[in-house]
């Protein structure tokens, strides 16, 4: 299968560690300005929910 869910599916170690580490960079949750509107949120400070 060439997309969804089971695409990141497969065997061979080193690829499915790739696959792991490209998935993990492609979710919202790792990015600098979602860490950014987290760390205000947390410190009190106004958060530019235009960026969301």
């Amino acid at each position: 299968e060439l997309g969804g869910g089971a695409a990141i599916h497969e065997d061979p170690p080193l690829q499915r560690r790739f696959r792991d580490a490209h998935t993990v960079t492609a979710h919202i949750q790792v990015n600098a300005t979602t860490y950014e509107m987290a760390g205000r949120h947390l410190l009190g400070l106004p958060v530019d929910t235009a960026r969301l």
